[in-house]
């Protein structure tokens, strides 16, 4: 009885969200105006806010740098899989990659174990961070002719990376640490966790949002997911088996790669279309991978709890 609350309060809220986003579009009472100022808000501030915390607070060492570089390889190789399916659709090598970490999967695993364990999430998400922040995106744009220097300028300047870097550099040097017990550290962590406060939810009403389906591009949906779901559960067993054979791995970590590995691909994919038609495409497939990630999750909060 005990597990079962446990499970509908993690699971509800992720549904309730999700539904209300829906909700809203359908009936119109928030517009995509609206929408995007709420979406500028969560990664302009609440979600850097989150990663900051997130990342300062990893202890780092080998395991993490290993499971950084085993999480990159694994990204590097389905988008190279996914290319060989590019006479379908180009853009299906980018949907069978990555992780959508930051607008769904701190979210998620916040629900799930805590933001007090949210750096083990930060840990298991940085390989794929890394990966979308320079290859992925660096592909992506030079399908459109932008010059590297600007691809460089504009990921180095985004609030994101600013904030994970941040988090990194403090938490690496040991300064966090330093911060913990004195005013300055109080302060930023204060300000932190009030800002990270709204973001799951905001999160999630975002992404109920933006969920949607084009009938001609349906098809095309099912096939792209099935070969993510393929792909991400191999990488996935890969990666799980490896790090326990060479490092360890603890059952927070455990979940934490599982999760991530369930997510849907970055949904910034459908800006960078070409066309309307490729836009419809990208949208209908992160939108049913979407739904089936929340599917995954609730199964994933039946064991893990």
């Amino acid at each position: 009885m005990n597990n079962a609350i446990r499970i509908a309060e993690i699971v509800l809220p992720v549904l309730v969200s999700l539904f209300l986003g829906w909700f809203s579009r359908l009936r119109n009472i928030l517009n995509r105006a609206q929408i995007d100022g709420l979406k500028a808000f969560v990664v302009t501030y609440s979600l850097p806010a989150v990663l900051f915390m997130a990342f300062a607070e990893i202890s780092y060492g080998l395991d993490v740098l290993l499971t950084c570089l085993v999480v990159f390889a694994a990204c590097t190789a389905m988008l190279f899989i996914g290319r060989l399916f590019r006479r379908e659709n180009p853009l299906l090598a980018f949907l069978v990659t990555g992780f959508e970490a930051g607008m769904m999967g701190y979210s998620l695993y916040t629900l799930l174990f805590g933001a007090e364990n949210l750096s083990v999430m930060a840990v298991a998400a940085l390989g794929g961070d890394v990966f979308v922040f320079t290859l992925y995106m660096a592909m992506l744009k030079r399908r459109d002719g932008v010059p590297p220097a600007q691809i460089a300028r504009e990921t180095l300047l985004s609030p994101i990376f600013l904030a994970v870097f941040a988090g990194i550099l403090l938490g690496a040097t040991g300064l966090w640490n330093a911060m913990r017990g004195n005013f300055l550290g109080a302060a930023v962590g204060a300000v932190a966790d009030f800002l990270s406060g709204p973001t799951a939810c905001a999160i999630l009403f975002v992404v109920g949002y933006n969920i949607e389906f084009s009938r001609e591009s349906l098809r095309g949906a099912v096939r792209a997911a099935g070969i993510r779901l393929l792909l991400c559960a191999g990488f996935c067993v890969l990666c799980l088996l490896f790090l326990t054979w060479t490092v360890g791995m603890s059952e927070l970590l455990r979940w934490a790669l599982i999760l991530l590995f369930s997510l849907p691909g970055p949904y910034v994919l459908p800006v960078f279309a070409r066309d309307e038609s490729d836009a419809r495409y990208a949208s209908s497939c992160l939108s049913l991978y979407t739904l089936l990630s929340v599917a995954m999750f609730c199964v994933i909060a039946v064991l893990a709890v």
